[in-house]
């Protein structure tokens, strides 16, 4: 239980010491300059209201609470608990860092002294210096406003001093001695205008907080003159992020235009930049005048300073330190310009003290950096570009790790000094960061830097970032690639994009692009892609041939496009993702195309096996149906069958159709033409393979058109519109007599005549047409009568043709007269009589008679009129004949039967 509680009060015991807040030897007291809103609008107002001798006790920095109405710079306020301590108010920065500065604290004494300049002894009533004084304080005296330190107390009465000044010894003087004010008290310059304090004051370091936008430069020369400092109690001018160049001159960041001149023993100076437009000499962007006897630490870091050299100006430089006495730190700045044609200007000057130049870069001045042998101090890690003498004077031993673009310049104890030409990232647009691509200042420092003891570059960047410290005032600190965008995959050659939709590809190359960018300005990167079947390792497994980079002109990095190439890849289905590798081997994050699913496959082979002929469908005068062959025996291990083709003749391909529509139509063709048909597949890549058996077809006929007859008494002569008629034995036309079944058989032409028809007698026919296959069309039909029948009359001995003009009703009377040659022709008359009528028939015929009739022994045409069977034999019947020979051709025979 002891030993437990032991333990717990030592932890209570560290805890306390672990929550006692820190001191410091002194505080900051930041005021603010800004163009706009801050405590002062320019560098050199806020020196002249600050000024003050920052390392006596009677000047304070004070947190404060809070302000009731107002209390300006050099008020002078008064304690509202230690009523008797007063100051004088050098700013109250409340709205600032809630902080005021103060100086001349001091405790109004309850008596009256006088001093004499030969005793150097103060006399007065009462006992004020025992109570209130002790040796080694300071009293201020108001006759000579100075203050003086006490050297001894006397007596009650009686006090000497350690006078530095001559005091004013005519009649009575109140003296003050030092005093404070307390945590929580007003600092009133009356009851209603005054500041609440939160602390008992430190000590100060005077800090100028460059902050804000700036649109325009400050153009007011800034000196730095009349303070007092010490290392503790130093100035510090600074920018914040908001009013800082990034590593390159920014016209939009804070800028003075004019010189800054530093007459004090303990300054820093850090990330401004300055622009020094002069046509004299001797001046400088930074110039050291004149130091206070005793030490100093002047550090000048991270600035730009640029040179807009004219007339005859010479001897300028960005910096100068040409002072005795002197310890100067210079470290990470940038100094270019500072050329004037042969006038000779210097980026950095050092003489006559103690100066570190490390980690500076100079370019294009006529001498990069100058050193008298007097220097005392070391250059490291220096560069010099494009100057016509990079390094000048004589600079101490150890100096090393310095480079030039001049062979044998740069002064090295043990460093290369051959020709070292520096990659920036853009000297025509003053951009001096190292380029990733850099062979020469990167990873090429030392980091022995002790004597300045900075670990950072002008971008406040750590070092070192690679294996080493770079060169120059910036460290090359790589930042990942920014991940690529705008995916695309491409067919070879990088130009027609493949799109997920159509998915394969006939090629074993694809192409994979995207858009890169870093923020590391003018970085080089290259796309780098893993393709996969499966599951994604985050191994890229293919990299583009080459680093791709960009002209940048922003902070925002720049842009280009990467892309790979891949052959040889085999068939197959597959996804990707990308990445960017930059110069430095930084790498991005994966971003994967059509969200990690697979996007295109690569198929190569074409469909193989037996493709079987076409059977075909419904066949027309103009069209065949052509049936899809039997996918069962093509192969097909890719993408799968997509198409099928169908080639007429071996000429003329149709449009392709997809595997899983069974027919395909082959239109706009002539009728009975033979037409050969073959079929290939295709994969969804496009593969085609090749064309399988042969089949061929002939279209149909037509239907038959203008069918017709032309009768005579024993005979019909039938036509029909023709049509293709190709050379086939089966191809041709059929006529048919339906009444007796007479027909022409499979004939090629067009027409066909019936003959041995009984004249005056009707007859059907039907006629249709066959093609090259044997495949017969429709059929057209008709009926037609063939002629009516006559008297057929011939004269026996001289064979003469008679011909019927014109036969009595009644009607109809079918005839079929012939005549015969030199003989008695029978001519069979009919009609529609029966047993109960009678008819009476007249015959009139012609008869064509050689002129003269030189014989009349040549009888006339004997018509014999048979007697219908169903007429009674004993049927009167007369046959009337009148012929004359001579003079008339036609007779007429009347025939009279009832």
């Amino acid at each position: 239980m002891r030993g437990k509680l032991i333990f717990l009060l030592t932890v209570f015991i560290l805890g306390l010491v672990f929550l006692i807040p820190k001191t410091f030897a002194a505080t900051e007291f930041v005021s603010s300059v800004m163009q706009s809103g801050g405590d002062y609008n320019t560098l050199s107002s806020w020196e002249a209201a600050i000024n003050t001798d920052l390392t006596v006790s009677s000047t304070k920095v004070y947190s404060v609470s809070s302000t009731t109405g107002t209390v300006s710079d050099g008020a002078t306020v008064t304690g509202s608990v230690s009523t008797t301590t007063k100051a004088k108010v050098l700013h109250n920065a409340s709205t600032t860092s809630n902080q005021v500065l103060v100086e001349n604290i001091r405790n109004i004494l309850t008596g009256t002294s006088t001093f004499s300049n030969t005793t150097s002894t103060v006399t007065g009533d009462g006992t004020l210096y025992t109570t209130e004084l002790t040796a080694d304080d300071y009293i201020w005296l108001e006759s000579s406003q100075t203050w003086q330190q006490v050297l001894s107390i006397q007596s009650s009465t009686q006090l000497t001093l350690i006078v530095t000044s001559t005091l004013n010894t005519s009649g009575q003087t109140s003296a003050r001695g030092k005093s404070n004010f307390q945590s929580g008290e007003q600092l009133q310059v009356n009851g209603s205008n005054y500041i609440v304090i939160s602390n008992a004051g430190d000590s100060a370091i005077a800090t100028a907080k460059i902050d804000g936008a700036w649109t325009s430069a400050d153009t007011t020369a800034v000196t730095i003159d009349g303070w007092t400092t010490t290392s503790t109690n130093y100035i510090k001018i600074y920018t914040t992020t908001a009013a800082r160049h990034s590593g390159k001159w920014d016209d939009t960041k804070y800028v003075l235009a004019s010189i800054l001149t530093n007459r004090e023993n303990y300054v820093r100076v850090e990330g401004l930049q300055i622009r020094l437009t002069t046509n004299s000499a001797w001046d400088a962007g930074i110039l050291q005048a004149y130091v206070d006897a005793g030490s100093s630490d002047v550090r000048i870091s991270d600035n730009i300073i640029k040179g807009v050299l004219s007339g005859t100006a010479a001897n300028n430089s960005g910096i100068i330190l040409e002072v005795t006495g002197l310890t100067s730190r210079v470290w990470n700045n940038i100094v270019y310009d500072f050329i004037n044609g042969s006038y000779v200007n210097y980026g950095i000057r050092t003489r006559a003290s103690t100066h570190y130049v490390y980690n500076n870069t100079v370019y294009n001045s006529y001498g990069g950096y100058f050193s008298w042998s007097d220097n005392t101090g070391l250059h490291k890690n220096n560069i010099a570009q494009s100057s016509t003498d990079g390094y000048s004077g004589s600079f101490p031993a150890g100096s090393n790790y310095n480079i030039s673009d001049i062979a044998g310049d740069a002064p090295n104890a043990t460093f290369a000094t051959t020709s070292k030409i520096v990659a920036f990232v853009s000297t025509s647009t003053s951009d001096f960061h190292l380029r990733s691509s850099d062979t020469a200042a990167k990873d090429s420092a030392t980091s022995s830097v002790s004597e300045i003891g900075f670990t950072d570059d002008i971008d406040g960047q750590t070092r070192p970032w690679g294996s080493a410290w770079d060169i120059g005032a910036d460290e090359f600190v790589n930042t990942a690639p920014n991940t690529p965008v705008s995916l695309g995959q491409y067919t070879s050659g990088c130009s027609s994009a493949m799109s997920t939709s159509t998915y394969w590809i006939t090629t074993s190359t694809a192409c994979f692009m995207g858009i890169i960018s870093d923020s590391d300005l003018n970085d080089l990167e290259k796309l780098q892609v893993e393709l996969s079947t499966s599951t994604f390792s985050n191994a890229p497994n293919y990299t583009a041939s080459s680093f791709t980079t960009s002209t940048a002109t922003s902070s925002s990095g720049a842009t280009a496009t990467s892309s790979i190439t891949v052959s040889s890849l085999p068939d197959g289905n597959y996804k990707w993702q990308a990445r960017l590798l930059d110069y430095s081997n930084g790498t991005s994050s994966f971003t994967q195309f059509n969200s990690g699913t697979n996007s295109f496959g690569v198929d190569t082979t074409a469909p193989t096996g037996t493709i079987a002929s076409s059977t075909f469908g419904t066949i027309t005068s103009s069209s065949i149906i052509i049936n899809r062959p039997s996918t069962s025996t093509i192969t097909e291990s890719g993408s799968g069958l997509y198409q099928w083709q169908v080639r007429r003749n071996s000429t003329t391909t149709l449009s392709a159709v997809s595997t899983s529509t069974a027919t395909t139509s082959d239109s706009s063709l002539t009728s009975n033409t033979q037409y050969t048909y073959d079929v290939r597949f295709t994969d969804l890549a496009g593969n085609i393979s090749s064309y399988g058996a042969t089949s061929s077809k002939y279209t149909l006929t037509p239907s038959p058109t203008n069918f017709s007859a032309t009768p005579s008494q024993t005979s019909n002569a039938l036509s029909v519109d023709s049509f293709n008629n190709a050379s086939s034995s089966s191809s041709g036309y059929y006529f048919l007599n339906t009444t007796n079944s007479n027909n022409s058989g499979w004939i090629t032409t067009n027409s066909w005549t019936d003959t041995g028809l009984t004249c005056n007698t009707s007859y059907s026919y039907t006629i249709k047409y066959r093609n090259g296959d044997a495949t017969e069309s429709a059929t057209s039909s008709l009926s037609q009568t063939t002629s009516a029948c006559s008297v057929s009359a011939a004269v026996a001995s001289a064979g003469l043709p008679i011909s019927i003009l014109s036969p009595t009703k009644p009607q109809p009377i079918s005839t079929n007269p012939s005549a015969g040659s030199g003989q008695a022709t029978s001519i069979p008359i009919s009609t529609n009589i029966n047993q109960y009528q009678s008819i009476s028939i007249s015959i009139i015929y012609k008869v064509s008679l050689p002129r003269p009739l030189q014989s009349r022994s040549q009888k006339p045409p004997i018509i014999s009129l048979p007697i219908p069977r169903y007429l009674s034999p004993k049927a009167d019947h007369r046959i009337l004949r009148t012929i004359n020979q001579t003079s008339s051709p036609e007779t007429s025979d009347q025939i009279r039967h009832s």
